[in-house]
């Protein structure tokens, strides 16, 4: 071995050491689980929001006036989803058939779409061009591959479960309408409420939403807002049993 070539092989081996420190290692099962994880506060939070909103502008108001917390949001997310999956279920049983046949579709259009999937990379492959070809190749594949499950987890993340939270929070407001009586009396604890203003009664009706300054209730005239004041009282109705 010559000076020069004794020279050059310490470098390159220095080199091959740098490189191979370089290299990232791949993301652990435990920190995709974190980050997969880290999607689902945010996502209760909307689900909250969303079933909220829908349940209160059902009634007639708008949500802002009774805005809640963080903390209130996400126990409201979770009556959104314990009603979401009762009326799932209630649907699976008694569509059954037609939810085989939609899965069935389902099924025969990815067996097309995986069939014609190669055809269908190439002439998207064909629209991107880089200048360096280890550059092209990757992003090439990361676009067939990323972009449509990347698209679909928009869609879904932003739009879906809102949506169906928002009309669930509708749906349960008017299950509530149906079921009003207009306050007529009965034994025990009615599910109406009295609100009083100095003794004098102002209202009764469902209790639909509460703040620190006002409160709102539902009766046959519809929703109405009360300011709450020092001397308001709130007072649940009940009628004694009868002897």
């Amino acid at each position: 071995m010559t000076v020069k070539e004794s020279a050059i092989a310490p470098t390159q081996s220095s080199n091959t050491s740098d490189n191979q420190k370089q290299k990232k290692e791949p993301i652990s099962n435990g920190k995709m689980l974190l980050i997969i994880f880290s999607f689902i506060p945010p996502l209760c939070y909307l689900i909250g929001v969303a079933y909220y909103q829908g349940y209160l502008e059902k009634l007639g108001i708008h949500y802002e006036f009774f805005s809640k917390s963080t903390e209130e949001y996400l126990v409201i997310s979770y009556t959104s989803l314990v009603a979401q999956g009762l009326y799932i279920s209630k649907t699976i049983i008694e569509h059954g058939l037609v939810l085989s046949i939609v899965l069935l579709l389902c099924f025969i259009l990815y067996l097309i779409v995986d069939n014609y999937k190669a055809k269908l990379s190439g002439l998207i492959l064909n629209k991107f061009r880089f200048k360096r070809r280890h550059i092209d190749n990757f992003a090439k594949g990361y676009l067939i591959f990323s972009g449509p499950y990347l698209v679909a987890f928009a869609i879904f993340y932003l739009t879906l479960p809102a949506y169906i939270s928002y009309r669930t929070g509708m749906s349960a407001a008017l299950t509530q309408i149906e079921k009003f009586e207009d306050c007529k009396p009965k034994e025990g604890w009615n599910e109406c409420y009295e609100i009083k203003e100095g003794g004098k009664s102002l209202t009764k009706g469902l209790l639909i939403a509460r703040s620190d300054s006002s409160i709102a209730i539902y009766n046959e005239q519809g929703a109405t807002i009360h300011p709450l004041t020092s001397n308001t009282t709130i007072l649940r109705i009940y009628n004694k049993r009868k002897k």
